[in-house]
C-alpha cells in the first residue's frame, strides 16, 4: 500500500510539472533582439493540444517580425489600400497574421508578467476562439513602428496647412494613407476634438513634411497632429465563441485597430486591463479600446485604465438585424445591414432557444418577442434563416430583430479614463453598474446610454445604475449627442421621439465638473429615471429632458453645496 501511494504521489508530481511549460523551452530568449515568432507559435500550439496547461512567458522583450505583417503595415501607410484601408482589412477572409493563437484551448493559464510582445508589422497578437476557461496575465503588447505618425502644425495658410512629422515616422514617397488626422493641444495636454477625416488632397514637402489642403484656424499653429493610418481590422486580443475568459494586468500600448474585441463570449473579466499609450506617445489603439458584441453572462471591468485611443473605451451591445425576406409564417432571412463583417469579423446568427424582440425599424421601440427554433447560415455566412416558435407579422419590413438573450450584464468599477476621442463607456445592454470611475477629457459624453439605429447597435438599456463617479471636462466634440458632457441617454433612429425605450436608470452621488457644453446630463427616450444627490459645476443646464416620462431630479447641489433644481 505504501509503495502504491508513493507511486501515485510521483505520478501526481510529474503531472503537475508537465502541465507547466515555458516559452524558453521552444527556443525563445527575451531581450536578445531576435525574432521569437516561431517559438511563440509553437508554444501556443502546445497549449491548443494540451488542456490544463500553464504557459510561462518570462519577463523581457520578445521581438516579432513576419514578412506578410511588415508588408501589410508598409502597404497601408503607403496608400496601397487608399485612405480607408478598413474596407479591405475589415473583412472575415482577410489573412491577418496571428502570433499567439490559442484557438480551442481549455483550462489554460498564460503567466506573462513583465513580458512584452514587440511587433514589427501589423498582427492579431492574441486569438481566443472557441476557448473555455482561459486566463491571460501580465502580457504587454506594443509596436516598433507605431501604427500612427505624430507631427506638429508648422504653417497655416489660406486653403492649406503643413504638418512636419517626427523623424521616427518617415513619410513614404508618393501616396500616404491618413484615415484621420486629430489635433492634440500640447499646453492642455488633451485632444481638442478637431479632426480631419480622410484628407485626400495632400502632398509631400521636404523635411518629412506633408501639406494638407483644407482650412485650419491659425491659432492651431504649433499643435500636435496625429495621423492614424488605419481604423478597424484585426483586434489586439480577439475573443470569439468562448467562455470564462480573464485578462489580468494586461497592457496594450498600441494597435492599428481595436484593443480587445469579444463576440459571443460568456463571462468576460478584465482586472487592471490597461489600454494606454507607451510613455511619450499620444495614442494607444487607433479605434476602440474594448468592444463586446452579443455576449452573455457578465462583462466585468475592474480597475482598468484607458487613455489615448481613437474611439470609445468600451462599447457593449447587440445588433439590430434586418429582415431580408419573409419565407413563411414563421421563417425569415435576416442579416446585419450596417456591419456585415461585424466587429469580430464573425456573423451574429442567433442560436436555437434564444429570444428575439421585434423592434420598430423607425423608432426602435420593442414589441412582442419570439423564441428561435432553428437557424441556418447562408453560404456567404453573412445572412441566416431563422425559424421562430410563432408567426411573424405580415408587415415584417417595418421591424428589426434584436437578440435579447445575447445582452450581457455589465459591471464597470474603479476605472480611470482620460484624454481620448469619443466616449468612455457606450452602453447598449441591460443590468448595468458603473461606479467609482474617474473620467477626464473625453471629446464626447463620458457615458452614453444609447440605442444607435444608424450603426445597427442596441438594444435600449434597462436597469442602469451610475454612481459615485467623477467626470471632469468631457464633451465638446461637434456631432456628439446633444452637446452633452457627462451622461447622454438617447435614441438614434428615424423617429427618435418615442418615450420609454430606456428604462429604470439611477444616476446618484456623482461629481460633474464643467466643460464648454450646454448640459451635463441629457435624458431622451427614457422612462423611470432618477438623478439625485449629484454635484454639478459650470453647466448651463445640469439636466435636460426630452421625449421622456417619470424623470425625477432631486437633492442635487453645486460644488459648494448650494441647492440646484437641475431642470
Amino acid at each position: 500500500m505504501k509503495q502504491f501511494m508513493l507511486l501515485a504521489l510521483c505520478v501526481f508530481s510529474f503531472s503537475a510539472v508537465a502541465a507547466e511549460v515555458s516559452l524558453l523551452d521552444y527556443g525563445a530568449a527575451p531581450d536578445d533582439g531576435r525574432n521569437d515568432l516561431a517559438a511563440l507559435r509553437d508554444a501556443a500550439q502546445y497549449c491548443r493540444e494540451h488542456p490544463d496547461t500553464t504557459l510561462v512567458i518570462p519577463p523581457g522583450v520578445y521581438d516579432v517580425e513576419d514578412d506578410a505583417a511588415v508588408k501589410l503595415m508598409n502597404d497601408v501607410i503607403g496608400g496601397a489600400y487608399g485612405n480607408d484601408p478598413q474596407r479591405a482589412l475589415y473583412q472575415p477572409d482577410f489573412p491577418h497574421v496571428r502570433i499567439l493563437d490559442f484557438t480551442g484551448a481549455k483550462n489554460l493559464t498564460v503567466r506573462a508578467d513583465g513580458a512584452t510582445l514587440l511587433q514589427q508589422g501589423w498582427y492579431q497578437p492574441v486569438t481566443l476562439d472557441n476557448c473555455d476557461t482561459v486566463t491571460l496575465r501580465g502580457l504587454t503588447i506594443e509596436h516598433k513602428r507605431m501604427p500612427f505618425s505624430t507631427g506638429r502644425i508648422v504653417d497655416v495658410a489660406r486653403g492649406h496647412y503643413d504638418v512636419q512629422f517626427e523623424d521616427r515616422f518617415p513619410m513614404p514617397e508618393g501616396k500616404l494613407c491618413v484615415f484621420i488626422l486629430r489635433l492634440w493641444d500640447p499646453v492642455r495636454r488633451v485632444y481638442t476634438g478637431v479632426e480631419h477625416w480622410g484628407p485626400r488632397n495632400k502632398e509631400n514637402l521636404p523635411g518629412n513634411t506633408v501639406r494638407f489642403f483644407g482650412k485650419r484656424d491659425p491659432a492651431e499653429l504649433g499643435q500636435y497632429a496625429v495621423a492614424q493610418h488605419s481604423a478597424h481590422g484585426a483586434a489586439a486580443i480577439m475573443v470569439r465563441h468562448s467562455k470564462d475568459i480573464v485578462l489580468e494586468d494586461v497592457s496594450i500600448h498600441s494597435h492599428p485597430g481595436m484593443g480587445v474585441v469579444g463576440h459571443r463570449v460568456q463571462n468576460m473579466t478584465m482586472h487592471r486591463l490597461r489600454v494606454v499609450p507607451r510613455a511619450g506617445e499620444l495614442v494607444s489603439t487607433n479605434t476602440d479600446a474594448t468592444h463586446f458584441t452579443s455576449c452573455t453572462g457578465t462583462v466585468l471591468y475592474d480597475a482598468c485604465q484607458f487613455e489615448g485611443q481613437g474611439d470609445d473605451s468600451s462599447n457593449v451591445h447587440g445588433y439590430y438585424q434586418t429582415v431580408k425576406e419573409k419565407l413563411s409564417d414563421t421563417r425569415c432571412r435576416a442579416y446585419v445591414k450596417k456591419q456585415s463583417p461585424l466587429h469580430a469579423l464573425s456573423n451574429d446568427c442567433p442560436l436555437p432557444g434564444e429570444t428575439m424582440e421585434l423592434v420598430s425599424a423607425a423608432t426602435l421601440k420593442p414589441f412582442s418577442a419570439r423564441k428561435v427554433v432553428s437557424t441556418t447560415l447562408d453560404e456567404d455566412k453573412r445572412s441566416w434563416v431563422i425559424e421562430f416558435d410563432a408567426a411573424l407579422p405580415e408587415n415584417i419590413a417595418d421591424y428589426q430583430l434584436m437578440n435579447v438573450s445575447a445582452l450581457p450584464k455589465l459591471v464597470i468599477r474603479d476605472c480611470q479614463v482620460r484624454t481620448h476621442r469619443a466616449r468612455a463607456f457606450l452602453v447598449k445592454t441591460r443590468d448595468v453598474l458603473i461606479e467609482g470611475c474617474t473620467i477626464e477629457n473625453t471629446t464626447m459624453a463620458a457615458i452614453h446610454i444609447g440605442a444607435e439605429g444608424g450603426w445597427d447597435e442596441g438594444a435600449a438599456s434597462q436597469n442602469v445604475t451610475v454612481r459615485r463617479n467623477r467626470i471632469i471636462d468631457c464633451g465638446g466634440l461637434k456631432g456628439g449627442p446633444g452637446s452633452v458632457s457627462c451622461i447622454a441617454i438617447n435614441v438614434s433612429c428615424d423617429k427618435p421621439t418615442e418615450a420609454g425605450l430606456h428604462k429604470h436608470i439611477l444616476i446618484e452621488d456623482n461629481q460633474f465638473v464643467g466643460a464648454n457644453t450646454e448640459a451635463a446630463i441629457q435624458v431622451e427616450g427614457a422612462d423611470d429615471v432618477t438623478v439625485r444627490r449629484n454635484q454639478f459645476d459650470a453647466y448651463k443646464k445640469p439636466v435636460r429632458v426630452e421625449y421622456s416620462t417619470n424623470v425625477r431630479v432631486e437633492g442635487n447641489t453645486g460644488l459648494k453645496g448650494e441647492a440646484i433644481s437641475g431642470l
